[in-house]
């Protein structure tokens, strides 16, 4: 056994061997006054780890009681069990007068130490199920918890190791034993990588973009996320990393995030669609006046409805743009369409085949402005006034230690040359601000291209504007039209030779 019987720490390793007795009353523990005496009793555990004994305070008449100790541990037949005066110095320690030993082991084993199973490390939890909760505690049925967008070199998951178990002792002096676990399951499929860490842990990590996937004890990452149905709150809102085409509608409320292209065979009601790529849409976008759309490359559909669309590159459009707000770094086109309404600016230019409508709707065609220009020169001018402002400070700083004292100038000299330090570095930042700016405006000229072209008429309430000057259509031309600026002055040129654009 592994319990040395002349060990005086026994009691205290009993109390731990209490927790796994099953048999015995809870009304008392070992030394405490239970309302009624129990009988004497000594026996083995179930788990053969331990001797327990139930005795009515055993101070009261511990010879009589050692005695019977005795006579029990040889019926008992164990191998090795404490002599008396050991039993005696045992029962002591635990007793106190008047009160009652309930479960109190008197021989102690060694429990065993169970083995741990291998297991599954997630990196984080992208499987949890359930919903986010809103800003008044109700969940928001569009917003599941899971979180299964990973990145190229992402580590989603380590397969622990199972750790093995430790023999016990029991009172017989044979070992308990213990079972062998096996490891946990788990394959790298497509778009994962295994390896293999010094401790013997296996490491699955992402090698891609995409959305994970666990089934049938594999692991694997979808570059492409495909939604077989409409995006509705039965898919939830999409967060992915990679591409994701949807066979059905993208219906209202719903939130697609994604870094790739999104692709959608339907229509797209008022919702929030933000990529990294491009949006290709089969059908229509119909935003009802909430519906945003923020694309890194460009946006295509049959028609654009009260949205509102912002793309990095050309936006394209078969039929119509009516009520819509367009902001593209690329072309506007509507070649074959109409634009009806609302604002629409392409930095490289504007081509439709027809231009505003009949009534009061107030259309805005804009081309060669970069709206993103005037907001980042506005940034550095507040930089260059803070610069300014600092600059003025240390001036007047220098100027007030110049009128110091003889025997004080060599005091601040160190202080004087750590502001003329600080005054050289801003005025080299003063210096760096303006060439940032001068790029800016350089790139901006480049990209801009001022181009209106209208196909087949352009009516009356439409304004036009190249540039930052713009000019109000009062009267319908029901023929081809070029916008073109000579000077500040835009005017309708007729399209002919040397002045069609080029499709």
């Amino acid at each position: 056994m592994s319990t040395e019987i002349k060990d005086k720490d026994v009691p205290a390793r009993a109390a731990k061997m209490d927790e796994q007795a099953e048999e015995a009353p809870e009304e008392a523990g070992p030394g405490e006054t239970a309302a009624e005496a129990p009988h004497f009793s000594l026996r083995i555990s179930p788990d053969q780890v331990s001797v327990l004994l139930d005795c009515p305070d055993p101070l009261a008449n511990l010879d009589t009681i050692l005695d019977r100790i005795m006579k029990e541990f040889e019926e008992l037949h164990l191998p090795q069990f404490p002599d008396r005066d050991l039993t005696r110095e045992i029962i002591e320690s635990a007793a106190t007068p008047g009160g009652h030993l309930v479960r109190h082991a008197v021989i102690v084993g060694q429990s065993p130490t169970p083995p741990q199973p291998g297991r599954l490390a997630w990196s984080r939890d992208f499987f949890v199920a359930g919903w986010a909760v809103d800003g008044d505690d109700c969940m928001d049925f569009w917003e599941p918890l899971e979180r299964r967008a990973v990145s190229a070199g992402e580590v989603v998951c380590r397969v622990l190791p199972p750790e093995p178990g430790v023999p016990g002792l029991n009172v017989y002096g044979k070992e308990i034993s213990v079972p062998t676990l096996k490891a946990a399951k788990l394959r790298a499929g497509k778009h994962t990588i295994e390896t293999q860490a010094e401790d013997g842990v296996r490491v699955i990590t992402a090698e891609c973009d995409g959305r994970l996937r666990h089934a049938k004890d594999t692991v694997q990452v979808d570059d492409i996320y495909v939604i077989k149905g409409d995006v509705s709150l039965e898919t939830g809102n999409i967060h992915h990393k990679g591409a994701v085409t949807i066979h059905g509608d993208v219906r209202s409320g719903a939130v697609i995030e994604t870094d790739g292209d999104v692709a959608v065979r339907g229509l797209v009601e008022a919702s929030t669609i933000h990529c990294g790529g491009d949006l290709v849409v089969g059908g229509g976008i119909v935003g009802d006046g909430e519906g945003e759309v923020i694309a890194g490359g460009g946006v295509e559909a049959l028609y654009i409805s009260e949205t509102r669309v912002r793309a990095g590159g050309d936006v394209v459009v078969k039929n119509e743009i009516a009520h819509a707000d367009i902001e593209c770094r690329g072309k506007v086109r509507a070649c074959k369409g109409r634009i009806a309404g609302g604002r629409t600016l392409g930095l490289k230019g504007i081509r439709v085949a027809e231009a505003g409508a009949g009534g009061s709707t107030t259309t805005l065609l804009v081309a060669g402005f970069d709206p993103d220009l005037e907001p980042a020169l506005l940034e550095h001018r507040t930089k260059l006034v803070r610069l300014d402002e600092a600059r003025k400070a240390l001036v007047e700083a220098l100027a007030k230690h110049g009128e110091l004292p003889p025997e004080k100038a060599k005091a601040l000299a160190h202080l004087r040359t750590e502001l003329q330090d600080k005054l050289a570095n801003i005025d080299e930042s003063h210096e760096e601000v303006l060439a940032d700016m001068t790029a800016l405006k350089e790139a901006a000229g480049r990209e801009v291209l001022e181009e209106i072209a209208i196909y087949e008429e352009i009516w009356s309430g439409t304004t036009v504007q190249l540039c930052k000057w713009s000019m109000y259509v009062r009267a319908s031309v029901h023929k081809p039209r070029l916008v073109g600026r000579n000077r500040k002055n835009l005017k309708l040129l007729p399209m002919g030779e040397g002045n069609t654009p080029e499709d």
